[in-house]
């Protein structure tokens, strides 16, 4: 038996990209990576929404390990730009905060 040890790691997309270890630290399995990911994501994004969390969580898998890029609500994805506060969605998360 021969491992691959030619595996490249290239970003899913623009932004920083965090290896998520913590949760993840063997490859996944295709049917995790297809519906589990997605759900445990978008349960992280509905209580951010609910506490006035001003952070979105995106991610991905690279060869079946989960990759995270986290922004801000109101910005553009990857991008360092300040949330705008006359954008309805955040003034909505900073109504909720308060």
């Amino acid at each position: 038996m021969t491992l691959n040890t030619n595996l490249e790691f290239e970003p899913p997309g623009i932004g920083s990209w965090t290896l998520d270890n913590q949760h993840y630290p063997t490859p996944m399995s295709q049917f995790k990576q297809e519906f589990g990911l997605t759900f445990a994501r978008a349960s992280v994004n509905r209580t951010f929404a609910r506490y006035g969390i001003l952070t979105v969580v995106t991610g991905s898998t690279v060869h079946g390990f989960s990759y995270n890029r986290v922004g801000r609500v109101g910005a553009q994805l990857g991008s360092s730009e300040v949330p705008d506060l006359n954008n309805p969605a955040v003034a909505e998360r900073i109504e909720r905060a308060r």
